[in-house]
């Protein structure tokens, strides 16, 4: 049975274990239908529920999968989007131990994080997740805007999906390919958001880094001087 992805993995910490299962889509609704119902001796109250509630709402609304589709204009930009390097991995790194060569491993994958209708999709074990993260910090060229192609080969994994049915095309096969990201700035960390498609033409090759974004926007890029008196 497949089970759905919760963004950032905050959800289910919100919610807790309800029902005598974490939740899921249907076990949300009956959450959120149990309100209005009598409560038992030794059940939460009311009050804590809608507690719950209104977190899980500024959870949902803070962490949405889509917002990884935003971009900033240079590599390592700050970025408000607190889960977008948790989307980024959801979307694209494989949990430990994935079992590559199931057919239904791969489908139970894509349903559960409801990516269907999107093809082929790429991903990347999580052994490898280090060398992803090093393309946005000196392991990758700017190609442009915040996107930054890795300087080296990455195993990968390209599914194609049968977009009707969700089910896929083929066994995927690790393939090393150049993997293309933006980049924007967690926190304090620079980290990959999304991942681009091939990248096929040559572009100067311009370090991605934070301190190539601390260069663009230092006073010299701008030719700013400050006269003090």
């Amino acid at each position: 049975m497949c089970h759905p992805f919760w963004v950032c993995g905050e959800v289910e910490e919100v919610l807790g274990y309800v029902g005598g299962s974490w939740s899921t889509d249907n076990n949300v609704s009956d959450f959120l239908q149990s309100l209005h119902k009598t409560e038992s001796r030794d059940g939460p109250t009311t009050a804590d529920r809608k507690m719950k509630v209104i977190l899980l709402i500024a959870v949902m609304s803070s962490c949405a999968v889509g917002d990884e589709d935003f971009f900033n204009n240079q590599p390592c930009e700050p970025t408000n989007r607190k889960c977008a390097f948790e989307n980024f991995k959801e979307n694209h790194i494989l949990p430990k131990n994935f079992d590559t060569s199931s057919k239904s491993a791969w489908e139970c994958r894509i349903q559960s994080l409801s990516r269907c209708k999107m093809t082929p999709l790429t991903f990347i074990e999580e052994s490898n997740t280090n060398r992803v993260i090093k393309i946005c910090n000196g392991g990758g060229w700017n190609w442009e805007g915040n996107l930054c192609t890795s300087t080296s080969n990455i195993p990968v994994y390209v599914v194609k999906v049968n977009m009707t049915d969700c089910k896929i095309l083929n066994v995927p096969m690790k393939t090393d390919e150049l993997v293309t990201v933006a980049c924007d700035k967690v926190g304090k960390r620079c980290l990959p958001v999304h991942l681009q498609a091939k990248q096929t033409k040559e572009r100067e090759k311009v370090t991605c880094s934070s301190a190539a974004a601390d260069d663009y926007w230092s006073d010299e890029q701008f030719n700013i001087s400050i006269r003090i008196g």
